[in-house]
């Protein structure tokens, strides 16, 4: 199929090996129709076990939805973290092998981008293993040729996920290095290519930056960690309800799509 005129798909993420929390999240996917399902990072703690992807979500994902519905990955800070975070991307097909890359639904583009760590490389937690400034800066450039090419500036509907948001415009604390590195990095090249919303995560709590309230021209959402987002885009609008995981609806956001033009 090459035409949509809507795409319906769910968000979680910060699950960090609760295996149950996702369960709960998930214990009606199979009656929802998705047409895909996105885990936005940080989906363990440590991998320090080769056997922890499996048992700690793709296990219950497959039981609960994937063998009939696609979903993707986004790699969060913490899957940077143990010695078996190098062989993160073993366990996912990507576009280019890179944790970083873009699918499209029709006219629906979605981009995935990877924020790396949210500390900088020399503090105690890296042992002086990572070196994720250089990473950074070749996925920027990556970025910069990707929203030059045809399938995005084709595209009638652009959607960002990034695990690690850029920075809070409303935060009295000097921003994180994470942060601070998406904003700097990231948000320009978004900006001047024109992106619809940016759904983010890693702060374990709901936080909505409205387009231009910071650096971003765009809004960014920010999901909970016991929360699930089903998100319907269409041409015109990309609508979010919010659900936790007793099935309560939390919250309600709409956004109408390119503005930017």
């Amino acid at each position: 199929k090459t035409d949509y005129d809507k795409v319906d798909f769910a968000v979680t993420n910060d699950i960090h090996e609760h295996t149950d929390v996702l369960e709960q999240l998930f214990k009606d996917a199979r009656g929802k129709n998705y047409d895909f399902v996105l885990y936005n990072g940080d989906m363990t703690t440590t991998l320090n076990d080769h056997t922890k992807i499996m048992s700690c979500y793709m296990n219950s994902t497959s039981k609960l939805f994937a063998d009939e519905t696609p979903f993707y990955c986004v790699r969060g800070n913490h899957e940077f973290r143990g010695r078996e975070s190098v062989n993160w991307l073993d366990y996912f097909v990507s576009p280019g092998g890179k944790p970083y890359y873009y699918f499209t639904y029709g006219k629906f583009f979605f981009l995935v981008l990877d924020g790396a760590e949210d500390k900088p490389d020399s503090d105690i937690e890296y042992q002086g293993v990572l070196a994720t400034s250089p990473f950074l800066s070749r996925e920027t450039e990556w970025l910069k040729d990707v929203v030059k090419g045809p399938e995005f500036r084709n595209s009638e509907v652009r959607i960002v996920f990034c695990h690690i948001p850029p920075v809070d415009p409303g935060a009295q604390l000097p921003a994180w290095y994470g942060d601070a590195m998406v904003n700097d990095n990231f948000v320009p090249v978004l900006n001047e290519a024109g992106v619809d919303v940016m759904f983010s995560a890693h702060e374990h709590n709901y936080r909505l930056a409205p387009a231009g309230k910071g650096k971003a021209k765009f809004p960014v959402l920010v999901n909970d960690n016991e929360e699930r987002m089903d998100i319907t885009a269409t041409k015109d609008k990309i609508s979010v309800k919010i659900y936790d995981k007793d099935g309560k609806q939390t919250h309600t956001n709409e956004f109408k799509t390119r503005l930017y033009k």
